[in-house]
């Protein structure tokens, strides 16, 4: 991190923003009401905001089905290889979601 992204970090903060620090080497962003700016130790950032997200609607996006007007598409050459590994991810949460719906378990202890 570049002195000038300490000082953005540090002028949100002045500024009222949220901040979240993270322990070197240990992992996992934590909420910090009052700041040590120990940068040695750890790393600080704005707090990002939660998004939710349309798992329909990603995944017709990223499988190539034409998605809603207000969505670009992965079209560029360079988003191919991260376009495979967000399908196969998808995939995944889709089977996952799949297996967590109580319907879906009702289904199969039906057969």
């Amino acid at each position: 991190m570049t002195t000038d992204d300490k000082i953005e970090v540090m002028q949100a903060f002045v500024d009222g923003e949220s901040i979240q620090f993270c322990i070197r080497g240990r992992g996992g962003w934590q909420d910090v009401e009052v700041p040590s700016w120990n940068w040695k130790l750890c790393d600080f950032r704005v707090k990002r905001e939660s998004v939710l997200v349309d798992l329909d609607a990603v995944m017709q996006l990223v499988k190539g089905a034409k998605p809603p007007n207000s969505v670009t598409s992965f079209r560029c050459c360079h988003c191919i290889a991260f376009r495979t590994s967000i399908l196969e991810a998808l995939e995944q949460l889709e089977t996952t979601r799949q297996l967590c719906d109580p319907k879906s378990r009702e289904q199969g202890a039906g057969r």
